[in-house]
């Protein structure tokens, strides 16, 4: 006589196991957006501090190398947001403009006055020293200018 098998065999997971293992994996995924996002965050404001501290010691080197014989320097345009590298006395003539690069857009620049900084030729003394604080959302930074022209950050 043939015994039959009354208990059945289980195969394959239940519905609370799968909704478990979904449940962690979705809060997994979660805190690794946040994460991720906020490392983003972190990395554009540090590419374009970057940006701004390059740009100074550009125009400084220009300066330095006497270039066209003339000053150059850098400004930052709160209309346009944008960061300009220029030739002459300050920024605010149009026509010595060398080159624009464009900012972000949640970036603010405190610090830096209107006509810019300006570095002699030779030399690469500037006209103006002072700290530039460049702010977005919770990320500061301080980029210090001597009368010298030397760039701290």
């Amino acid at each position: 006589m043939k015994l039959l098998n009354t208990s059945r065999s289980k195969r394959g997971f239940t519905l609370i196991e799968v909704l478990i293992v979904l449940g962690i994996f979705i809060l997994l995924a979660v805190s690794g957006l946040f994460m991720t996002l906020d490392a983003y965050r972190r990395y554009t404001f540090r590419s374009e501090r970057d940006t701004i501290v390059s740009l100074l010691e550009r125009a400084r080197s220009e300066a330095m190398s006497n270039t066209d014989q003339t000053p150059h320097g850098f400004c930052f345009s709160n209309l346009d947001n944008e960061y300009i590298l220029f030739e002459g006395i300050n920024c605010e003539d149009v026509n010595i403009k060398k080159e624009i690069t464009p900012a972000l857009s949640d970036i603010t620049l405190s610090g830096l006055p209107d006509t810019g900084v300006t570095f002699s030729p030779l030399s690469g003394q500037t006209n103006w020293s002072g700290e530039i604080t460049l702010t977005q959302g919770p990320n500061q930074t301080v980029i210090n200018i001597n009368s010298e022209g030397l760039i701290e950050w």
